[in-house]
């Protein structure tokens, strides 16, 4: 048998944790399967993570800033508002809708993952309403509402158009984006 390679990094055990959550369920998420998974032992696990459930709160926390701050960041690097705002619909719809459905379904049965639904779901509502505001001049309460509305669309496109393509998705969220914010054409 060839000798493994070199120590995975914490990444890889977070990356392949979000593949299990989407693949298999949150009952995936054990230390013998991530060990399995990733071909390493559970001495290896417990380096990066001491036990199961601060490997849990960092997997939460990992998804957020890959499927939250990512847009964000990608968002604000656009040149003005309305180039900001009409690039959600773009990145939006490069997020892994599985992982988002699994991180979802694993909230019903864990705490902290309730939690961090509801942090997160609040976040991206506040992030676009603000965007709203920006492009639309809408008042913030109005704006509020309607970001709502169209993070439920986004909330509801990953089920319904489950395995659909990146540019499927991107078409119905601009869509919506243009029935929220008549300001920003999907033409532009």
């Amino acid at each position: 048998m060839p000798p493994k390679s070199k120590r995975i990094s914490r990444e890889t055990w977070l990356q392949t944790g979000l593949m299990l959550l989407k693949t298999e369920g949150p009952t995936a998420l054990t230390v013998d399967r991530l060990c399995k998974e990733v071909d390493r032992s559970k001495g290896s696990f417990y380096f990066h993570f001491g036990s199961i459930d601060p490997y849990k709160e960092t997997l939460l926390l990992y998804w957020e800033a890959q499927h939250t701050q990512v847009v964000e960041d990608y968002v604000a690097s656009q040149p003005n508002p309305q180039a900001q705002r009409l690039s959600v619909p773009v990145i939006a719809a490069e997020l892994d809708d599985g992982v988002e459905r699994a991180i979802r379904v694993w909230a019903h049965t864990e705490p902290p993952a309730r939690q961090l639904i509801a942090r997160v779901d609040a976040r991206r509502i506040g992030f676009v309403a603000q965007l709203i505001v920006e492009t639309d001049g809408l008042e913030p309460s109005e704006a509020r509402e309607l970001a709502t509305i169209e993070y439920a669309a986004f909330l509801g496109f990953q089920h319904l158009m489950s395995g659909s393509s990146a540019d499927q998705r991107q078409s119905m969220f601009q869509r919506v984006l243009h029935l929220i914010s008549p300001n920003n054409s999907k033409d532009t």
